[in-house]
């Protein structure tokens, strides 16, 4: 077999190949390590490195379905960086005119900042403007600066130079300016148009006034338009760079802001809390409503960008070390379309009232309604559909209104719904009337009589509200009749043979005077019994206060949300959720669902299904037949109501409250509202109504039938 021959000269190409390599990275070795040593030590130490933050978006806020709520809208602000603008006076200054002359062009000279400057013309005569004057705010500053800055004759001491600087004239000033920032050369010659001049004097002296330096950028305009952008980036000038910011888009500007909430700069009381979460000083976080409550899932990780520099300002390097996170989206349980017919409804309503009462003789008619809430919520898996209280105000102008709004009289900025705490009135008869047939103190074919005064103690009776105002009694009434009608005398009999003890055992387990359990900070009430009475030192518990609390009255107050939660409790048979706000949450990114928060049980309790019928029946009456209706005739849902008005003072009108659910068979929406000084419940069966128009699309039909 023959045997392949090798060649020679390709073995000789190959080791030549190798060794020239090897020669030439080790030159370069040597001149890395020897040669040019010194001048690589000489950039190290010469450069200068500054960490930049990256901004994490907040996550955004949407209603059950979707809807967005509050989003994050995005703008752009111009700065000069004191990092890559020029050192040079020629480089700067053209620099500041770039800005201005971008500004210009593109019409948003209105974007530009205000300059800090110390001189005016008044009459020709170039003065000290007021904020510069000797007891102006910026006195002791500009004297610092002159100071800082070496101002005064050369050979005289410190002493002297503090002396001249305070007592600088304002052509002094210009001069010492002028030749500072090189607007005019050795002789004095302007170097610019008076006009540049001017802009230039103006806006290097604000760089001074602000200690434009590393750590303090100066914004040159604000909310800028692309083309405002695009054009400095064209321009070449360095130190001029664009800042991008977000801010929070209320897609619906003036409601569920008590929901909602707002951003604000961490406090003293709240300085703990955040550092120890990691948070930085001056961060913007929820200070009220879902902002605050639902911060942990809304807030984003910031970034973190690294920017290496040589001495002249050129960037180096530029290297992301930290990718910012984004915060996640949440969605609330509220129904936006209901929350605005909550909103609407409730504040024409309490204008309604108003109005009536003033065409009306006498006092105490409503005339001085001026505030109420509504809740609407699922009473099977307590999700809050709507929240409204009123007075409200407006996220989207909070700022320019904050101090009018902490100074109203009205308290518009407290969440009514949650916080504010009512007596239920006649709205807590059907508790006490539930509470009694399971007992069995009563049964459905009991007839109690009412002649008008209630006569079991002989030193304390009385009377029923009819009898007051009409001068007649209800005569014998059941349960459904009672209800009906709101009979006093027949649930002072209840209150008396079921005891108070047994009596508020059943109403914690409605929730009245207990946390529903929602997310946001929240009033308890009181639950009015002997506990309360001696805890509070208001005395001993008598009789007549148990038939008082029997009908809703004595020391009893909830909120608004309470009530829902009570009458949910009452029509779906003793089980009571938890309320809440929070609907799901979601990733910012991917849109995709993380977490869903589920209905939760609180406590549970033994309602009959014959019980919670003829409640329902007895509610089911009072909108059919009683005091709502005329507000609910002819509606094509099935619904159960109950009006209640309370006293709250002698010098001013009672207040009115109503509970409503539906549909009858298996309600899906409850209802209650309340309004301080309303006179009557009466009125707000049309809040109930406008919601359930909007819950079953009742709306929907009504517009359509117009169109046909």
């Amino acid at each position: 077999m023959k045997r392949k021959r090798t060649n020679p000269i390709r073995y000789v190409f190959l080791c030549a190949l190798v060794i020239g390599v090897a020669v030439i990275y080790i030159a370069r070795l040597i001149n890395l390590q020897l040669v040019s040593a010194d001048q690589y030590n000489y950039v190290s130490e010469h450069t200068y490195t500054r960490t930049e933050i990256i901004k994490a978006q907040r996550g955004e806020i949407y209603d059950r379905n979707g809807v967005p709520l509050v989003t994050n809208e995005y703008y752009y602000n111009v700065l000069l960086d004191y990092g890559d603008i020029p050192a040079d006076a020629v480089g700067f200054n053209n620099a500041i005119l770039t800005v201005i002359r971008v500004a210009e062009k593109c019409g948003e000279t209105d974007r530009l900042t205000a300059p800090s400057y110390a001189l005016t013309y008044v009459n020709g005569v170039l003065r000290f403007s007021e904020d510069y004057s000797a007891e102006g705010k910026y006195k002791n500053k500009l004297t610092k600066l002159l100071t800082d800055l070496e101002y005064g004759e050369k050979d005289a001491s410190e002493e002297e130079k503090r002396e001249q600087a305070v007592n600088i004239s304002p052509d002094e000033l210009r001069e010492f300016l002028l030749k500072r920032y090189k607007l005019v050369d050795a002789e004095g010659e302007p170097l610019y148009t008076p006009e540049d001049t001017e802009i230039l004097l103006e806006r290097r002296f604000s760089l001074d006034m602000i200690s434009f330096s590393p750590t303090n950028s100066y914004v040159f305009a604000e909310e800028v338009s692309m083309g405002f952008i695009t054009s400095c980036a064209e321009s070449g000038s360095r130190g001029i760079v664009t800042e991008k910011h977000s801010r929070r888009k209320y897609h619906f500007p003036g409601y569920a802001s008590h929901i909602l909430g707002r951003m604000g700069k961490i406090t003293d009381a709240t300085y703990d809390h955040y550092v120890s979460l990691g948070y930085d000083l001056d961060e913007y976080v929820g200070v009220s409503g879902a902002e605050m409550v639902f911060e942990e899932y809304l807030r984003g990780i910031d970034g973190k960008i690294v920017i290496v520099e040589d001495e002249y300002g050129n960037i180096i390097e530029k290297r992301t070390e930290k990718e910012a996170i984004p915060g996640r989206d949440i969605r609330l349980t509220i129904d936006i379309n209901m929350q605005i017919a909550a909103e609407d409804s409730l504040a024409a309503t309490i204008a309604g009232i108003v109005s009536d009462a003033q065409q009306k003789p006498g006092e105490l008619d409503g005339e001085d309604a001026d505030a109420g809430a509504v809740t609407a919520i699922s009473p099977t898996t307590g999700e809050v559909l709507a929240l409204a209280s009123y007075p409200t105000y407006d996220l989207s102008t909070f700022s320019e209104n904050v101090q009018d709004l902490f100074n109203d009289e009205k308290t518009p900025l407290v969440n009514r719904a949650l916080n504010g705490l009512y007596p239920p009135g006649s709205t807590f008869k059907p508790g006490t009337a539930a509470a009694s047939l399971s007992e069995g103190v009563i049964t459905f074919d009991t007839i109690i009589v009412d002649n008008g005064r209630y006569t079991y103690y002989s030193d304390y009776q009385p009377r029923c509200w009819y009898y007051l105002m009409y001068g007649m009694a209800h005569g014998p009434l059941n349960v459904v009749g009672a209800i009906q009608n709101s009979c006093n005398i027949f649930f002072f009999e209840c209150g008396r043979l079921l005891t108070i003890e047994k009596l508020n055992e059943y109403c914690r387990g409605y929730g009245l005077g207990q946390p529903t359990g929602i997310e946001y900070p929240e009033a308890t009430g009181v639950l009015a019994g002997p506990d309360y009475v001696e805890t509070s030192g208001l005395g001993s518990w008598g009789p007549g206060d148990t038939l008082q609390a029997a009908i809703g009255q004595s020391y009893n107050t909830f909120t608004p949300l309470q009530l829902s939660v009570y009458i949910s409790t009452l029509t779906n048979g003793g089980t009571r959720y938890c309320a809440h706000l929070l609907h799901s949450v979601y990733d910012y990114a991917t849109n995709e669902c993380i977490m869903t928060v589920p209905a939760r049980t609180v406590s549970t309790m033994e309602l009959t299904d014959t019980v919670v019928e003829q409640i329902k029946t007895a509610m089911k009456n009072v909108n059919e037949n009683g005091s709502t209706a005329r507000i609910f005739d002819g509606y094509p849902i099935t619904m159960g109501g109950k009006t209640g008005t309370a006293q709250v003072s002698k010098t001013s009108s009672d207040n009115g409250v109503f509970v409503a659910f539906a549909p009858l068979e298996k309600p899906e929406v409850v209802v209650s509202a309340v309004v301080e000084h309303g006179a009557s419940g009466t009125p707000l069966g049309a809040v109930a109504k406008s919601i359930f128009d909007c819950y079953f699309g009742l709306n929907d039909e009504n517009e359509q039938n117009e169109q046909n």
